[in-house]
């Protein structure tokens, strides 16, 4: 039977078995800080009523003001800046699930945003009435609450037991810590770097909770600096990654490397001599490292293809320089040409082959010229050693003769036929 007097006792053995049911074991005292408490796991937490019902307590079924607590202030990424606000909560640590009564007696329950809070109630009407139990919000009306990303915070909500005719109503006070966030990692746009270049890849990175940070690289960099070489030139990606220990965050980072064309490398040229009237070649080399098609020009008196012949008007000396070039980048050498004079026989003209007869005068008269300038000496040779000769009557016959025209240092030789005729002499007496 239901009364006035039952009331209080109802309210108190409601308030034993909730305290049961909350982890608490009590203490042989009235003094509800007095409450050991019970650990439970982190994952789906189940937060108990316990302590001592307080009057005035808001009707079931209305929510209690929850305590404004500040937000963490938005985090703004920026190329090369990571701007963090510390977290006003403590970081929630694995051991952060134990129901705890703090000193105001509000039964009070730290958990991780993102677990599941769960009030689990079993009480017990001393009158054997069934119970009902209304929860304030967050809590939906099964008494769970999957708390989010964000619902960091302190909230009190009210559970209420009702046996239709009393009601019992507890406060209880949840605090929601931030989860560990991961490491916030300052953007790195596209980068572009020519061949040859150093590369170093240090983004700022900043943990929120501070935590150390591991980097690590992978992809085409395996470390944060790396020195490109002239094989690079192409399109490439790198994934930095930063590691607290709990959680990661990854950027992949484009990197383009332009070719840079290098240039032409001409071999060292030595100077070189000819002689007038030498057909005259230079002999050349030259690589290119990117094995880009090569080009060569020569200054004058050579042709496109190195080569020159000389003439005998060109003693002196010549600087020549040879230049190759890969389309875009060139390279030169020069070196000096000699040519030294080369000394020309004379020429002889005017002697023709000669008929005479027996007894006349064999008369040469050549013209020796020289076309260095030189000074010409003519001598003869064979039938003659002269350039004139009385032939006698025995002279009959064809003889050869050798004019040489000589400057000191080269001769020119023509041979010459005097044909000598046979002159018939009338027959002497000889008187003894």
């Amino acid at each position: 039977m239901k009364g006035t007097n039952s009331i209080l006792p109802s309210i108190i053995i409601l308030s034993v078995v909730l305290l049961i049911l909350s982890g608490c074991a009590p203490l042989p005292t009235n003094d509800v800080k007095g409450c050991a408490p019970v650990a439970r796991p982190a994952e789906d937490v189940t937060v108990p009523i316990g302590g001592e019902p307080a009057t005035g307590e808001t009707p079931a079924g209305t929510e209690t003001p929850a305590e404004t607590v500040p937000e963490e202030q938005p985090v703004t990424e920026v190329t090369g800046e990571v701007p963090v606000t510390e977290p006003i909560l403590p970081i929630a640590s694995d051991e952060d699930s134990e129901l705890i009564m703090v000193d105001d007696g509000i039964p009070t329950k730290y958990v991780v945003e993102g677990q599941t809070v769960q009030l689990d109630l079993r009480a017990i009407d001393p009158d054997g009435d069934p119970l009902s139990y209304t929860f304030s919000p967050p809590m939906d009306s099964t008494g769970k609450w999957k708390t989010h990303e964000g619902d960091v915070g302190t909230y009190f909500v009210s559970v209420t037991a009702d046996d239709g005719e009393s009601q019992t109503t507890q406060k209880v006070r949840i605090i929601v810590r931030p989860s560990n966030k991961p490491p916030i990692m300052g953007e790195i746009n596209d980068v572009m770097i020519e061949e040859g270049s150093t590369i170093i890849l240090k983004p700022l990175v900043v943990d929120p909770e501070n935590d150390d940070i591991t980097m690590s690289y992978s992809g085409w960099m395996a470390t944060d600096t790396y020195i490109t070489t002239f094989n690079d030139a192409g399109e490439h990606f790198v994934t930095i990654t930063a590691n607290d220990g709990k959680n990661t965050v990854s950027q992949e980072v484009r990197i383009v490397v332009t070719n840079v064309n290098r240039p032409p490398v001409l071999g060292n040229m030595a100077d070189m001599v000819a002689v007038e009237g030498d057909a005259v070649r230079i002999v050349y080399y030259a690589a290119d490292l990117d094995k880009d098609p090569l080009t060569f020009s020569f200054s004058k008196p050579f042709n496109a293809l190195g080569e020159w012949q000389t003439g005998y008007e060109d003693e002196g000396e010549y600087p020549v320089i040879v230049s190759v070039s890969d389309g875009e980048l060139t390279d030169e050498k020069a070196f000096k040409l000699t040519v030294y004079k080369k000394n020309r026989a004379p020429a002889i003209t005017g002697v023709e082959d000669i008929i005479v007869k027996e007894g006349e005068l064999v008369q040469f008269s050549p013209i020796a010229t020289d076309p260095d300038g030189d000074q010409v000496y003519v001598s003869y040779k064979g039938w003659m050693s002269s350039a004139s000769y009385t032939t006698n009557y025995n002279d009959a016959g064809s003889h050869d003769v050798y004019i040489i025209a000589s400057d000191g240092t080269d001769a020119a030789i023509i041979m010459r036929t005097v044909t000598v005729e046979n002159v018939n002499r009338p027959p002497v007496f000889q008187i003894e």
